[in-house]
């Protein structure tokens, strides 16, 4: 008489197909949560700069007086023209409220600013103002885009035109100051 041997899988070899198959999806999993996460972040610090501008724009008109924001890779900080009683002029650092006055970008965040041409005069002005929001309510024009330096095209666009019209775009809205 003849033993036959059973045809299948053994259990322990189930486990290890189910095991493999829970890890890979746990991966996949954890890149899409990061990716989505670093997403939000970048949403977050675009409606802030967004929100900052708007409020340097806010502030030239109520002190009547400009306003200027320097841009680098790491950040921004906003100025306030100044003009002393010697008739002298400067471009002095917003200290209040403390979270509007110098914003650093987290390390992963990049920036793109296109440098346009100033007028000469400007030009003579230490430091040398990258976007002034006037006390009229106009700006001098401006495209910055904030991006995750690792992510896929996902990227937050500030506009700001002459007429002082100041939009943000993200992937899946667009908002102007005008709306």
């Amino acid at each position: 008489m003849r033993i036959q041997k059973a045809k299948g899988f053994t259990l322990i070899e189930i486990l290890i197909v189910m095991l493999i198959i829970g890890v890979v999806f746990a991966m996949i999993t954890l890149t899409g949560l990061s990716s989505r996460a670093q997403e939000l972040k970048l949403k977050d610090l675009g409606y802030k700069v967004y929100t900052d501008f708007l409020i340097a724009q806010d502030l030239a008109k109520l002190h009547n007086t400009h306003y200027a924001g320097i841009l680098s890779t790491q950040g921004y900080q906003l100025y306030r023209f100044e003009v002393h009683e010697d008739h002298s002029f400067a471009w002095v650092l917003v200290d209040q409220p403390k979270k509007f006055s110098r914003i650093t970008f987290p390390e992963n965040i990049k920036i793109s600013f296109p440098k346009i041409s100033k007028p000469q005069w400007l030009a003579l002005m230490k430091p040398v103002p990258d976007i002034i929001f006037y006390n009229d309510g106009t700006l001098t024009p401006f495209k910055l885009s904030l991006f995750i330096d690792s992510s896929q095209g996902i990227s937050i666009q500030i506009i700001g035109n002459k007429d002082g019209e100041i939009e943000i775009t993200t992937p899946d809205h667009v908002k102007s100051n005008q709306d």
